[in-house]
């Protein structure tokens, strides 16, 4: 993202997760994330490490509400035009639940790492599907 910094993206969902994961009503039984490789970057496959943050919106600078790896750090690689699936396990998603997360991001490894190198462009899209039972009051 120009100006904020390279190897690093957002995607904001209101408070829809946070509300779903904070319900005392609603125990989650699965999470998945989808995201999609545009082209732009290097072709081959790029390693990137799929956070969470505590933002609902857009900020109006630069976002800057990762949560930190302990939370979530999951690593996938992707390569021009593909997609992937992740799904959540039990202590992500309750490590999600208690960070009193809002939504995901990206960081691809050469952010952490420091070095330059490849980058990647993914869609300003992602889907995020959780499944969970209500109990009745």
């Amino acid at each position: 993202t120009t100006g904020y910094g390279k190897n690093k993206g957002y995607w904001f969902f209101g408070n829809d997760i946070y509300n779903i994961l904070q319900n005392s009503k609603n125990t989650v039984t699965s999470m998945t994330v989808k995201i999609t490789r545009n082209s732009g970057g290097a072709n081959a496959a790029v390693d990137h490490y799929l956070r969470a943050h505590t933002i609902s919106s857009k900020p109006n600078g630069a976002p800057s509400d990762y949560l930190g790896t302990s939370t979530l750090n999951k690593k996938f690689s992707l390569a021009v035009g593909s997609s992937t699936t992740l799904s959540l396990s039990s202590t992500e998603i309750a490590n999600l639940k208690s960070s009193k997360a809002k939504g995901f991001g990206l960081y691809n490894s050469n952010f952490t790492t420091g070095k330059n190198g490849p980058y990647s462009c993914c869609s300003s899209s992602c889907t995020v599907t959780i499944k969970y039972k209500t109990t009745e009051s």
